[in-house]
């Protein structure tokens, strides 16, 4: 029987390497569009790999979620595109089933 003495430490390590993951395809996707797409990347506030705003962020997310990225015709724009929604969504839904673990494992 596998015990929550086990499963702690996958989870965590699961939710780091996702996260790890997310970072590595926010970075692509900021510097494919500084790079390649300056117009849209001033549209969406700059955004900057390290230092950005909630408001950026969330024209960003506005940018994945309606798909914005198609009228680009740029596919490698596309893919990570896709990618970086896709594992958004897993990553939430992963990361709500990570605390509800982490949660049943405190004792009063």
């Amino acid at each position: 029987m596998v015990t929550m003495k086990l499963i702690l430490p996958f989870t965590f390590l699961a939710v780091f390497l996702m996260a790890i993951f997310g970072v590595y395809l926010n970075y692509r996707l900021l510097r494919l569009l500084k790079e390649k797409h300056t117009d849209i990347w001033d549209e969406l506030g700059r955004p900057d790999f390290l230092r950005n705003s909630i408001k950026n962020n969330l024209k960003v997310l506005k940018f994945l979620q309606t798909r914005q990225y198609a009228k680009l015709n740029n596919p490698k724009l596309s893919k990570i595109c896709v990618a970086l929604y896709n594992y958004s969504i897993a990553y939430l839904l992963f990361f709500i089933i990570a605390l509800i673990v982490f949660s049943m494992n405190i004792r009063p």
